[in-house]
């Protein structure tokens, strides 16, 4: 699984069109070009939704098939189930630990 994060790791607000294109379109070209397989998913910096805007993750959700955010723990949510909340667990980690984080509800 191979995903993309932002070529220079800014926050996606404010940005014009044009750095928007860099910072998310433009990644994916790279990612894919590197790696020579495909690049279908996408995690924005910092991942709260305070730290991308409506043109930036509309523009993610027009380039990759799944966008991922490490905001919203209490709940699962998504735009039509294609923005998803990661949750960060370590294999090492008793089961009861990942049952925990994986717990919230789904909306």
């Amino acid at each position: 699984m191979i995903g993309a994060h932002t070529t220079h790791h800014k926050r996606l607000t404010g940005l014009t069109p044009t750095v928007l294109q860099q910072e998310i379109v433009e990644c994916r070209s790279k990612v894919e070009k590197l790696s020579q397989a495909p690049c279908q998913w996408f995690a924005w910096p910092f991942g709260r939704y305070s730290d991308i805007d409506e043109a930036a993750l509309s523009l993610a959700l027009e380039t990759y098939d799944l966008v991922f955010s490490s905001d919203g723990y209490p709940k699962y949510t998504g735009h039509q189930g294609r923005v998803l909340n990661r949750r960060h667990i370590e294999p090492y980690w008793p089961a009861r630990h990942a049952k925990f984080f994986l717990r919230g509800q789904r909306v």
